[in-house]
């Protein structure tokens, strides 16, 4: 049984009454044949698609209407039930993350936010989310990548090479912190596979997903809207969520590979940051590289810091525990950033990129952001 307040428990209302129109008479029930997604999958990843997610990094697109509708009107459904003490199993429960290491490992609540893992058996017998059952088992997102991108080397199989979460932001104010969905071993997620089920979204309700390319010159921001999806590397994009004001409907498929995580993705060499290579050709093998997941709370240090608070503090919802956990996030990151610092070498990569962000953030390194795209080109970014 989830415990949540009366107003929450009124946006939860609100939200679910105000979909109504959409799904009534809609026949989402036709969205559980494997064929059907699978069709569905082959209008999403074409040879195009593939192109610009090797290029970029990210690839965004928009899901056929019909299989839009279809699995809004399961997500929907079960919201209602979010408050129902008498609610079967299978439903949404709060999101919750570990942290603290293997050591005191400690299993905190994300405020504002609920999820499905469609693992859990109780939510694959759930009938009202039948849709998102038969969209997982068929592994079509899967295998169309496999088809289309060979060489990420994914899972072949759907159950064991592949997660599939739905997710609710009842908002009041919740939000991820910047993170990477693979920030490094024993994790095998590849690609990050998102679409967002919010046909009544506008501008001021929140909820925005932004995504931080290696050293791009500012944050690219994905409106949630009805049937958007965006894909991108699981290992190298740093993203967040910002905070949702208005509830919000997504969910997401993670993609393994049996390859994700090699040594050389992982494991920093002094060649990397030696001062006698090109700035510009360090800088393009970290943006072409998960090794940059090793880096980067160092370089994106001030933003790392506000999300963590925004997440774990200003949420609406957020109480004492969040508040400690905060404390304990903000001290680990920092603990981070200093190891990091600890190296002469290093510390002296990470002055020279904060110069060279600031730079092109502001504009007067206008040249050198141009160079920079290039030589990232040329080492494989594209």
């Amino acid at each position: 049984m989830l415990c949540c307040s009366t107003t929450s428990a009124a946006l939860v209302h609100s939200f679910s009454s105000g979909m109504a129109s959409l799904s009534a008479g809609d026949p989402h029930m036709e969205y559980v044949a494997a064929s059907t997604w699978r069709a569905v999958a082959d209008e999403l990843v074409t040879p195009q698609f593939c192109d610009a997610l090797r290029r970029d990094g990210f690839a965004m697109t928009e899901l056929r209407k019909g299989a839009a509708v279809s699995l809004h009107a399961s997500a929907a459904s079960a919201t209602e039930l979010l408050n129902d003490p008498t609610a079967a199993a299978g439903g949404f429960k709060p999101h919750t993350f570990v942290f603290g290491g293997s050591a005191k490992p400690l299993r905190l609540r994300k405020p504002g936010v609920y999820e499905i893992d469609m693992h859990d058996g109780a939510a694959r017998a759930n009938g009202t989310l039948a849709p998102f059952k038969s969209l997982h088992e068929s592994g079509a997102l899967l295998h169309a990548f496999a088809e289309h991108m060979p060489e990420l080397n994914l899972s072949s199989s759907a159950v064991d090479g592949s997660i599939l979460k739905v997710q609710f932001n009842d908002g009041r104010g919740g939000c991820f912190p910047l993170h990477y969905d693979n920030p490094g071993p024993p994790s095998m997620r590849k690609l990050t596979c998102l679409c967002y089920m919010n046909p009544e979204w506008e501008s001021g309700h929140g909820g925005e997903l932004e995504l931080l390319p290696f050293l791009a010159p500012a944050p690219i921001k994905v409106e949630p809207t009805m049937g958007r999806v965006v894909v991108f590397f699981s290992d190298r994009i740093l993203h967040r969520v910002l905070p949702a004001r208005q509830p919000r409907l997504c969910f997401t498929i993670w993609l393994d590979s049996a390859s994700a995580n090699p040594p050389e993705d992982v494991q920093l060499k002094a060649k990397c940051v030696d001062p006698g290579v090109d700035l510009l050709e360090r800088v393009a093998m970290f943006q072409a590289s998960p090794l940059q997941r090793v880096i980067s709370r160092a370089v994106y240090d001030r933003e790392q810091v506000a999300s963590i608070r925004e997440c774990m503090e200003l949420a609406d919802d957020a109480g004492p525990q969040s508040l400690a956990a905060c404390r304990a996030m903000l001290a680990e990151h920092d603990a981070r950033v200093v190891a990091l610092r600890r190296t002469p070498a290093l510390a002296a990569f990470l002055d020279d990129l904060a110069l060279l962000r600031r730079g092109v953030q502001d504009g007067t390194g206008a040249d050198s952001a141009a160079t920079l795209i290039g030589a990232g080109e040329a080492a494989g970014v594209d």
